[in-house]
């Protein structure tokens, strides 16, 4: 989304004769946007004025590797139909008393709160935001904004540092292209050449759904696209079918940034990549690692259990990485949002699949799990 590229030329500007060109878009899909990647950094420090009330941060300068930044009115316009991931944070003057979250930071869209706010830990003087998704869904551009909080009266606690330690970046979402296809649609079985299967059991096609009834516990079973993803940016979608069962433990799930070819035991947590998994009332987005608690990890931001409502038959479920950001949407809303590093779960692993674990031959372990349909791998 944030340009065109011709050759080794980048489009960043098109006119229709003397009108500028916002935007191309392709039915609801926008294929290109003006709006380039946009970061700005605190110019000179700004000292709050009131406890334990949310104020705007004044005074901001472009950020340096963002040429295109345009701030208007201590903030970044995002135009409409575009979608960008924010990041930031604030620095304060002195750092955070022991229970911490006393210095806070928080984005607003227009007046409206989006993404979470961050507090400081305790004795750190650094509040950072977990960095997330926003789409300008109105018809006019939003200013994005950023405001600070103290619960301290003591005067460093209260200032608001310049420079690059007090920053907000917003990076359009690149657009995708489908790399990856399979609605299951034939005879009951193997899944077929295009997949490779892991795990404790073997995922198979059943009603012209990938199914995992009869699968044990633990291990868990895994179906990987055949070839890798071209990009590090990966989506991965699949239409949830309950097929009738309700259940309490046994989990479906979709997997991106995984490495089928590694040893689970030697190097925890590579195989499997990074998943959102859910049963009737629980959700969980995380990486697996045998020496964790659980067996897993969540991802920074994310509990390690989130409770949730039923998903709805027939829902559209979506896990998206893009840098250090994993993304989990049912249909199209973001339910859950976090980070791994590059370090814990390479961006370079390219593999994408789909995971089925049945809880139901444990011991209180509930109902079958539900099957998958309808799989999608998208890259930019």
């Amino acid at each position: 989304m944030a340009s065109i590229d011709l050759a080794a030329s980048t489009v960043r500007k098109a006119s229709v004769g003397a009108a500028e060109v916002q935007k191309i878009s392709l039915g609801d899909t926008l294929l290109w946007s003006s709006f380039q990647a946009s970061g700005m950094d605190k110019a000179g420090t700004f000292s709050l004025t009131s406890l334990s009330t949310w104020q705007t941060i004044p005074g901001w300068a472009a950020r340096a590797g963002f040429p295109d930044t345009v701030i208007v009115s201590d903030g970044i316009e995002v135009p409409p139909g575009v979608e960008v991931t924010i990041a930031g944070q604030l620095t304060y003057g002195s750092t955070d008393s022991l229970s911490g979250n006393g210095l806070r930071v928080r984005v607003l869209a227009g007046s409206t709160v989006i993404g979470a706010e961050a507090g400081t830990a305790g004795n750190s003087a650094v509040a950072t935001l977990v960095p997330f998704t926003w789409k300008n869904e109105t018809t006019a551009p939003v200013r994005l904004t950023v405001q600070g909080y103290t619960n301290s009266s003591l005067s460093n606690r209260r200032v608001v540092q310049a420079g690059a330690g007090s920053y907000l970046t917003v990076t359009p979402v690149v657009p995708l292209v489908l790399r990856a296809s399979d609605d299951f649609n034939r005879p009951d079985g193997p899944l077929g050449s295009n997949w490779t299967t892991t795990g404790g059991g073997t995922l198979d096609i059943v009603n012209g759904r990938i199914n995992g009834v009869g699968t044990p516990s633990v291990p868990i079973s895994y179906a990987w696209w055949h070839e890798p993803m071209p990009s590090d940016t990966q989506v991965v979608r699949a239409v949830l079918r309950w097929d009738g069962y309700d259940p309490e433990h046994s989990a479906c799930g979709l997997v991106v940034r995984a490495n089928p070819y590694q040893d689970p035991v030697t190097n925890p947590g590579v195989q499997f990549g990074v998943q959102f998994s859910w049963t009737r009332g629980i959700m969980a987005l995380y990486y697996e690692d045998y020496d964790a608690t659980n067996g897993f990890v969540p991802v920074t931001g994310v509990a390690q259990y989130v409770t949730t409502s039923k998903f709805p038959e027939g829902a559209l479920i979506e896990l998206r990485a893009e840098g250090n950001l994993y993304t989990a949407r049912v249909n199209g809303v973001v339910r859950l949002q976090g980070t791994v590093e590059n370090n814990v779960i390479p961006f370079s692993n390219h593999y994408v699949g789909l995971t089925i674990q049945d809880d139901s031959a444990v011991a209180n372990g509930g109902g079958p799990p539900g099957r998958l349909d309808d799989f999608q791998a998208l890259t930019p």
